[in-house]
């Protein structure tokens, strides 16, 4: 999807009670709007209302979360890639593959950064040479395989995405869409729900109730970064000596880095961090990153323009 904020700084502006809504948000997004309006003093009626020009603007997304193992995706690869002439049709092609599920457009090593989920890495192999190998404008590419997701923070959540190797069974068609509305609209009521997938509101509640409290989806709040001041987002690869845990340890105390993933190829981890400005950025990883014990060099790609993000959403990133 498009990342374009075309709404002046002025609506996009907010004020104590919205930053007080988010925080309320952020540790219940699916509690009620009279619970909402309540611990900020606000009736339940003005809590709707300043939520929905929240929504509606795009600074703020409740949605749901989960594994990708949840949905029996067990593959997940970074692809970095070099194209020839302009990357942004490109990029927009790409968008339209379904297992890409992140596409970015960067200035660095790689012209544009594809995040690929599969079912298996033979999946993923025949979709690097349908999609990507075969493209005459392709001229090379680099796969960064996952081992292990360290830290998820993406756009603020406070969700944390183990990748433990479990693979989840005995969802059906019924939990799969439930799922999917989940995701589109993390504060649907069970009863829009159940009218959305067609299934009866006692079936529904049920289902979905599981879903949510044996944590297999969980409720997130993503905030636009530019409102609360995190303008620059880029990818930093990380090459290190010494023990990843005690590395990562200290990376998942900085509040820039959002994500931060073990990986194959020529990197050890690779972080996805969240920058006031350039020169924010430049201090992270000019001296921050650096500075860390077993920190041997770091490549920086900034992301000038998003074109898809998992939760289709396109309030996160600004273009550049």
């Amino acid at each position: 999807m498009d990342v374009n904020l075309g709404t002046s700084e002025s609506r996009l502006s907010i004020d104590e009670l919205d930053r007080a809504l988010i925080a309320e948000l952020k540790s219940d997004g699916r509690q009620s709007l009279a619970s909402l309006g309540s611990a900020i003093g606000l009736s339940g009626d003005s809590a709707k209302d300043r939520l929905d020009r929240l929504t509606r603007l795009g600074i703020v997304k409740v949605t749901c979360s989960l594994d990708p193992k949840v949905l029996g995706y067990t593959s997940i690869t970074l692809v970095g890639v070099k194209v020839s002439g302009p990357a942004e049709p490109i990029a927009e092609q790409l968008a339209l593959v379904t297992e890409f599920d992140f596409v970015t457009c960067t200035a660095g090593e790689y012209d544009i950064l594809v995040e690929v989920v599969c079912k298996s890495d033979a999946q993923l192999l025949q979709l690097i040479d349908s999609e990507l190998r075969s493209r005459p404008d392709v001229l090379s590419l680099v796969c960064f395989s996952y081992l292990d997701v360290l830290k998820f923070q993406s756009g603020g959540s406070d969700a944390s995405v183990p990748l433990d190797g479990q693979v989840y069974v005995g969802l059906d068609e019924v939990d799969h869409a439930i799922i999917s509305e989940l995701q589109i609209d993390g504060r649907v009521s069970f009863q829009e729900l159940a009218e959305k997938i067609g299934v009866p509101y006692q079936t529904t509640r049920r289902r979905a109730r599981h879903l949510l409290e044996s944590g297999v989806v969980r409720p997130q709040v993503l905030t636009n970064r530019v409102v609360e001041g995190s303008a620059v987002i880029a990818g930093v690869n990380l090459r290190t000596s010494g023990p990843i845990p005690a590395i990562a340890k200290e990376l998942a105390k900085l509040d820039e880095v959002e994500i931060a993933v073990l990986t194959t190829g020529s990197f050890d981890l690779m972080l996805e961090v969240a920058c006031r400005d350039r020169q924010h950025l430049a201090n992270l990883v000019g001296e921050v990153l650096p500075s860390i014990k077993g920190v041997v060099s770091t490549e920086t790609n900034i992301y000038l323009r998003v074109v898809k993000l998992p939760q289709s959403w396109d309030g996160l990133v600004r273009q550049l």
